[in-house]
């Protein structure tokens, strides 16, 4: 069966907008996008209008001249974004399918590597500034640098976006994807030179600019930018040359393909061609105009398979359910700053009435006004009797005492709605707490915090989903390479991946964590542990070397820092080479001297065949051979499975030597034969000895 498909053709309503590329008549596509754009306009222009306002009162640049700005909403806004970006999201990658622990850490491996290269601290900082604003931001995850072999993700401005007004997110929510966007676009300013053919793009001689009357969205935001940092906005660029950019459309939505699928019959072996019609999902360039395509693509998952999800990522900061918009920092500081800075205003001008008084004086007495005007030594004529010939005039005294509460009022609602108290704004408390009560506020602050880490997880999930989805789309099969370094206590290595070490049977597992959280169980499960260890030390049923293990890992200590202060033990280096015959399902033979209990762990760990499966069977069954010769009143010696169970004893390790020596190690030749590995050569069956 061979699959192919192409777009359905359709008749030309419009001469203007019915460009052919290949073949394909891209009029209806061009006319449903600009109605999707308008539906958009409609329904998002005036929040749109409102956020650019909010950009001039972040930083108060354009306030009057004379007049005083308030800073609650950049301080409110910069005490929440520094606590989130401060905390960081931590990533684990897990297989679903046997024999994939292996290849998930070399994903986390990867991971970890390309988090600086893809410079996604200052990504980061990018898509929580805008989330914090604008309670929702965006992140695509289309572009792959083929030469670096890196994803390449692009923060995106959501004032440049049109989106679908009905949707509650991107790519909706659960399973079933209920409240996903059924269209989404991007207004860009493109140079010509970055529309290659080899990323598809095709007319691009056709790129036209928009009439100085008709500003889109894109030149709305860049004007609004340019007024809230004090700038002049020019929009004409006829000077540039080459550099000249042109607004474009970057459309992502649904649009009916007609598919064609080759079928054989299975009487008659001949092969038909079957048409069918299907609802895809997109991805369209246009020029500013709406009527020129200048890219067209059917969007495809890893598997080459009709992707169900658009390429975009998007983080709520204080979600509402089953609405898209959710609540940002400005929706609860704007108005209080805004009365913050009308009361401050209106309390200044009160103070310079009062070093500027004013006075009322009988023009009977005093005829010409100039003689009231300062100057030293000055004689003002009077008609009469001097008393009560100027008095100055009494005013009302605002009661400074009902500002001040007024705007403590405003600057408390703040920080109650954003859990942004003095303290965690870096300043002296106004009122004496004593160090309880901080410690109880610092608490809970950081629970109101960890709610919004927890949400952010969300989008985490997705990102690092989309990452390892972006590899498997575009690493070629045993062709494509991909060197990373890796840093150990012995300095810097370098490892190599192909595809098919990232390449899982399904989709992986992710695990997401904030630093703060994990921090906090890390340290609870090290009290924890080091209070049951304290009760079992000396019982002699616990095992020291796990304990061990996990008693530095709790610590924090990495896993090469581990491996240096308690290396593998000798079985458990050569349970690991087992492992790699019996995951082929070639049986191994099991040694008298293993230590049975440390080779069932480390084979716990292999792909499931039926050699592993025998394998381990035969390690349980010599676990029970001393007990066994008890029983019959024979003597079994001291071997490694009746020794101290807390020790785990080495290949090689003479029986009668004392509980804790140190055993020798195997020669060179044995390890090559297999002796005192417990191993084989030839993949004999497993072997139990002395059965």
């Amino acid at each position: 069966m061979k699959k192919t498909e192409k777009v359905k053709e359709q008749e030309i309503q419009n001469p203007e907008s019915g460009l052919l590329h290949d073949g394909i008549n891209f009029a209806t596509l061009t006319d449903q996008i600009k109605r999707e754009r308008d539906f958009s306009r409609k329904s998002l222009d005036p929040k749109k209008d409102t956020w650019r306002n909010r950009l001039k009162l972040y930083n108060n640049q354009k306030k009057e001249a004379e007049a005083n700005g308030d800073p609650l909403m950049f301080t409110v806004f910069q005490t929440v974004l520094a606590s989130l970006y401060e905390d960081e999201l931590s990533v684990g990658f897990n297989g679903t399918s046997e024999g994939d622990y292996e290849v998930a850490k070399n994903i986390e491996q990867m991971a970890e590597s390309d988090r600086p290269r893809m410079e996604l601290d200052e990504l980061e900082y990018d898509y929580a500034w805008n989330a914090c604003f604008f309670g929702r931001s965006y992140m695509l995850m289309q572009r792959f640098d083929r030469k670096a072999q890196i994803p390449v993700p692009e923060v995106i401005d959501p004032l440049t976006i049109e989106r679908d007004p009905f949707a509650n997110s991107v790519n909706g929510k659960g399973r079933d994807r209920k409240g996903a966007s059924r269209f989404f676009g991007i207004e860009r300013f493109v140079v010509p030179s970055e529309l290659t053919e080899e990323q598809g793009f095709f007319n691009v001689d056709k790129l036209t600019k928009t009439p100085e009357e008709d500003f889109t969205g894109a030149d709305k935001d860049r004007q609004a930018r340019a007024d809230a940092s004090g700038r002049s906005f020019e929009r004409s660029q006829t000077e540039l040359g080459c550099n000249t950019e042109y607004p474009v459309y970057q459309w992502f939505t649904h649009w009916k393909v007609m598919e064609e699928e080759e079928i054989e019959d299975p009487k008659t072996g001949q092969i038909n061609t079957v048409q069918y019609e299907n609802v895809r999902k997109v991805e369209v360039w246009l020029t500013a105009d709406l009527k020129t395509v200048i890219k067209f693509e059917i969007l495809k998952d890893y598997n080459g398979k009709h992707c169900t999800d658009w390429p975009i990522i998007d983080r709520p900061l204080y979600p509402t359910a089953q609405d898209w918009d959710g609540v940002s920092i400005p929706d609860l500081t704007e108005d209080k700053q805004r009365t913050r800075a009308a009361i401050i205003n209106l309390t200044v001008q009160g103070l310079k009435a009062d070093l500027f008084p004013m006075y009322i004086y009988d023009k009977r007495k005093i005829t010409n006004r100039n003689d009231l005007n300062f100057a030293f030594n000055k004689m003002v004529p009077s008609d009469g009797e001097v008393t009560n010939a100027i008095t100055p005039m009494n005013k009302a005294n605002p009661r400074m005492d009902m500002v001040s509460f007024v705007l403590d009022t405003l600057d408390q609602s703040a920080q109650r709605a954003t859990a942004t108290p003095e303290v965690q704004q870096g300043m002296v408390s106004g009122q004496a707490r004593t160090l309880g009560e901080l410690n109880l506020v610092a608490a809970k602050v950081d629970t109101r915090f960890t709610l919004s880490m927890k949400i952010w997880g969300w989008s985490a999930k997705r990102f690092w989903k989309r990452w390892w989805e972006q590899y498997m789309e575009n690493m070629a099969d045993d062709i494509d390479e991909k060197v990373i370094a890796i840093s150990g206590v012995l300095g810097t290595s370098s490892r190599t991946f192909k595809k098919a070490d990232l390449s899982l049977k399904g989709d992986p597992d992710i695990t997401i964590e904030s630093k703060i959280i994990s921090e906090s169980k890390r340290a609870m499960k090290l009290q924890s542990f080091t209070d049951i260890s304290s009760i079992y030390a000396e019982s002699g049923i616990i095992n020291l070397t796990y304990q061990a293990r996990k008693h530095f890992e709790l610590a924090g200590l990495g896993k090469d820092e581990i491996e240096m202060l308690l290396p593998p033990s000798v079985d458990e280096l050569v349970a690991e080479g087992e492992n790699r015959e019996l995951s082929q399902d070639k049986t191994t033979s099991i040694a008298e001297m293993d230590n049975h209990q440390v080779h069932i762990m480390v084979h716990a760990r292999a792909k499931q065949t039926k050699a592993l499966v025998a394998h381990i069977q035969a390690h349980q069954k010599a676990l029970t051979i001393p007990r066994d010769k008890q029983i019959a009143g024979e003597d079994p010696g001291l071997t490694p499975t009746s020794g101290a169970p807390g020790m785990l004893p080495q290949p090689g390790a003479n029986p009668s030597a004392p509980v804790g020596s140190v055993p020798m190690a195997p020669t060179a030749s044995e390890m090559a034969s297999g002796g005192g590995a417990g191993s084989t050569p030839g993949g004999a069956a497993a072997v139990i000895p002395g059965m």
